[in-house]
């Protein structure tokens, strides 16, 4: 039965868990417009184009540190006292980057940012795992990701339109959307521990093989979801798109329509299983991925942008939805942490091996390899949906 814990009424506590997803994207994404800018301003360096979009995808290999985030908050004073602690480091050493002197200076900003938004994220999700079970506990999640979404979709082209029209460095003031967060943290007390106590519960051994097949799952989602936005903005200029703001403008679409997928998300798990979902999800992406690899107009980047966020938007609240319901109570903070590590060095990975095979054309071509993934894993959600023993069922069943 899905009963609902009662949960803090205070409208801080309300902001920190509803809208602490987007620090994620802030440290992967948040640059996404200006990074053929700061290639330039770098050109000069040795492996400029490749560790130019390192600044973006570094920050997933900082998300390594995001199975220890309750760890971490138990040592450390509480969730909320790391969590401020967090708010302060993206605050300052997300704007410190704008003077950063050289790309290594810069690419270890964005590590520290990652570090900080990994930790962030996590202890959301597992705060409000935490306090609900059931459908309710599904709902948040899908509308932790949807605000976490939008708020993203508002930073980015602010982003792009400070690059234009102030030079790159301006971009990296989109930092400043911590300090509300800030303030929030330090009036939440009923986030200072967690409810079920995990410290004084023994970590229990769950089942191995869901949880195994959602971490490659993590992994692969986050390979194509976080790559998107480093590839965007070279293959908007491979067609002769020029300003950052028209990057950001394609990103915003993607986004928006990702957070209305992902508010849905809820009603859909109810009706559906969630190996349907992902079938259908995946297969969006697809179509979406290799629109935006084969158009070579705004128009057609745009509608591939549009598939690409409704097929998105219900990727990452399938993924947590199955992890909360096969992970006991005593693991549900770790196991978190670790599909979010995967998650997040997913694109790290991804776009080191595309780098790899292509050197030229390399938007393009690296865009129509991802959505080939996509192809394979909607097939795969497609088998599962259709022939799914009664061991891996349950937790892709319909919720009541």
């Amino acid at each position: 039965m899905s009963a609902l814990i009662k949960p803090s009424r205070d409208w801080p506590a309300e902001i920190i868990l509803l809208g602490s997803s987007v620090f994620g994207y802030v440290a992967l994404n948040a640059l996404s417009p200006v990074l053929p800018e700061i290639e330039k301003h770098f050109s000069g360096e040795v492996g400029a184009e490749f560790w130019s979009k390192a600044i973006l995808t570094v920050a997933g290999v900082a998300m390594l540190i995001a199975p220890f985030s309750g760890w971490l908050a138990r040592r450390l004073g509480g969730p909320r006292c790391l969590m401020s602690a967090c708010y302060v480091t993206v605050l300052v050493i997300g704007v410190a980057g704008a003077y950063a002197p050289n790309l290594a200076s810069l690419i270890l900003s964005r590590f520290v940012v990652g570090v900080a938004g990994a930790l962030l994220v996590t202890l959301a999700i597992s705060l409000i795992g935490d306090r609900y079970e059931g459908r309710a506990r599904e709902l948040r999640i899908g509308i932790n990701l949807a605000i976490g979404g939008a708020l993203i979709g508002l930073v980015v082209p602010i982003a792009g339109v400070l690059g234009d029209t102030f030079g790159w460095r301006a971009a990296f003031g989109i930092h400043l959307i911590a300090i509300p967060f800030l303030f929030a943290a330090l009036g939440a007390p009923s986030l200072s521990s967690f409810r079920h106590n995990p410290s004084k519960t023994a970590s229990v051994r769950g089942p191995v093989g869901p949880m195994l097949f959602c971490v490659t799952l993590g992994l692969l989602c986050g390979a194509i979801a976080l790559s998107i936005p480093v590839y965007m903005p070279f293959r908007a200029r491979e067609v002769g798109v020029k300003g950052a703001s028209i990057t950001g403008l394609l990103f915003t679409l993607m986004a928006s329509f990702g957070v209305l997928s992902s508010f849905c998300f809820g009603l859909l798990r109810a009706k559906f299983s969630v190996s349907l979902i992902l079938f259908v999800a995946f297969s969006l992406w697809a179509v979406g991925i290799v629109i935006l690899a084969i158009g070579h107009t705004v128009p057609v980047l745009m509608l591939g942008a549009f598939i690409i966020g409704i097929g998105g938007g219900q990727s990452q609240p399938s993924i947590f939805s199955m992890v909360a319901t096969v992970s006991p109570p005593p693991n549900l903070t770790r196991n978190n942490g670790m599909i979010k590590s995967v998650f997040y060095i997913g694109p790290f990975i991804a776009t080191s091996l595309l780098g790899l095979l292509w050197h030229h054309e390399a938007a393009r071509l690296s865009l129509l390899t991802l959505g080939g993934i996509s192809v394979a894993m909607a097939i795969c959600a497609l088998i599962a949906a259709t022939g799914l023993t009664e061991k891996w069922r349950k937790p892709f069943a319909r919720t009541n």
